[in-house]
Parts: structure tokens; sequence; C-alpha cells
């Protein structure tokens, strides 16, 4: 394999442990596998993976309760699958937005 190859394979690996570790209820494990997988992406051009690294740490902090923070990473995630045409990470995304609307007080 080539160290490009290598590299996109380091992100899906990163992905599944930080998915592994927010299931067990480890949260900073799972951020800290999340933090590393963008930078990769962008080092090797995957700009797939960078938009679901953006979308896993939505769901992270989606899961941890800060609607704004999950917001973002959503929002950056769909830019760039509407960018690279990725039909099914952009409909994710929307999904997930409807998620991170906050409630208005009665």
């Amino acid at each position: 394999m080539n160290e490009t190859v290598d590299r996109v394979m380091e992100v899906a690996v990163y992905a599944n442990l930080a998915e592994v570790s927010r299931s067990l209820g480890e949260y900073r494990k799972c951020k800290e596998y999340l933090d590393k997988a963008p930078a990769t992406s962008i080092e090797t051009g995957n700009r797939a993976g960078e938009a679901s690294c953006h979308g896993n740490l939505g769901v992270l902090f989606h899961s941890l309760g800060d609607k704004v923070k999950a917001k973002e990473h959503y929002e950056e995630s769909l830019a760039i699958s509407s960018e690279i045409f990725q039909r099914k990470f952009e409909a994710a995304n929307y999904h997930r937005l409807r998620g991170t609307r906050v409630s208005r007080p009665r």
C-alpha cells in the first residue's frame, strides 16, 4: 500500500476507535481520537474523510449536550459534503442539524 492509502485507513481506524469509546461513555478518549482524524484527512486531501470527521465530532458534542458545538461541526461537514457532492453525508447532516435546535421557553 502507498502512504496515502495508509493515512486514509488511519482516519477510518480513528473514527472506529472514537465510536467505540463514545458508546462506552469514554467521551474524553473519543474526542482524542476524533481530534487526530481531521488533520490526517486534510493532509491526504481526503475531503470525504474530513466531512465524516466533522460529522463524528458533531455526534460527540451532541452526546455531551453541547448543541452549539455540535451544530458547528455538522455545518462544516455539510459544507464539505455539498462541495464534493456527497449526497448521503449531506442528508445525514441535515437530519443531525434538526436535533441541534434549541427549544424556546414557553
